[in-house]
């Protein structure tokens, strides 16, 4: 008897030390450190600035537990990436993307936000049910991600690509007003172009203030100034039309800029803007 109770505890065990390999291999702990908590809470002091949150561990769309999801319990969110040890997005007044979403919550990207349950997982903003062939294409893209973060973040480490000095813009209306024309992060057929998107719309401040050149006419949206909006700002800023940003996309593949998908490292995005800038003058 003994020995039959020594055989299943000794598979037992065996078990446990199979299922906590592949855990290892596939995912993070269910549990946060205390380095991790002191971490994360630092930053929502730095960025959310509320005192009272709700912290949640969230799955990856391959990767078990890799995001941390805060949640303010008036407003404001932060979701941080356990593999990169910072946040990956964050808004101050803006409510979470996953407020009142059932089942298991996975995050990719800004704007990739999923739930799961027995029936399969599907997009929270649309209730989009994503096929075998999307789950491969986002895990992939999660991937991506955090290698072009890792290399961008030893881009500025290294000084081989300085960031400009902070500091209040000129005509800062233009930014704060901007509501309309901002581009698609989804125009990339799935494969992220959040990067474009920012792109553009440096661009279309140029174009508004600095040179009406830099976006050429077929491009730019018309726009109906105020009084003195030279000095203050646009009533309606323009932004940009879809068209440009896929223009700016081509631009950058055909150049050799990026290759493949539309994912970028501060350092691309830093050369798409000088050689299109350098291109039209």
């Amino acid at each position: 008897m003994k020995k039959i109770i020594t055989l299943i505890i000794s598979i037992v065990f065996l078990i446990m030390i199979v299922n906590t390999s592949v855990f290892a291999i596939n995912g993070y702990s269910s549990y946060l450190s205390l380095s991790e908590s002191n971490r994360i809470q630092a930053l929502v002091s730095n960025t959310l600035k509320v005192d009272k949150y709700d912290t949640e561990i969230i799955h990856g769309m391959k990767e078990l537990n890799k995001f941390v999801l805060i949640e303010g319990k008036e407003k404001g969110y932060l979701i941080y990436d356990r593999s990169l040890k910072n946040y990956v997005e964050y808004a101050t007044d803006g409510k979470s993307p996953y407020e009142g979403v059932d089942g298991t919550k996975i995050y990719v990207a800004p704007t990739y936000y999923y739930s799961g349950n027995e029936n399969g997982i599907f997009a929270t903003q649309y209730g989009e049910k994503l096929t075998d062939e999307m789950i491969d294409h986002l895990a992939s893209l999660e991937k991506d991600i955090e290698s072009n973060y890792s290399v961008s973040l030893k881009s500025i480490q290294s000084n081989d690509y300085t960031l400009p000095a902070t500091g209040e813009i000129p005509c800062k209306f233009y930014m704060e007003e901007l509501s309309d024309n901002m581009g698609l992060t989804t125009l990339g057929g799935g494969k992220g172009c959040c990067g474009f998107v920012a792109i553009t719309t440096i661009l279309s401040y140029y174009d508004s203030y600095l040179n009406d050149e830099i976006v050429p006419e077929e491009y730019d949206n018309e726009v109906t100034l105020e009084e003195n909006d030279v000095i203050e700002g646009y009533y309606n800023p323009p932004g940009i039309k879809l068209s440009f940003q896929r223009m700016l996309m081509d631009y950058a593949m055909d150049n050799g800029i990026i290759k493949g998908d539309y994912g970028m490292t501060i350092k691309e995005a830093g050369e798409i803007l000088e050689s299109y800038l350098v291109d039209t003058r």
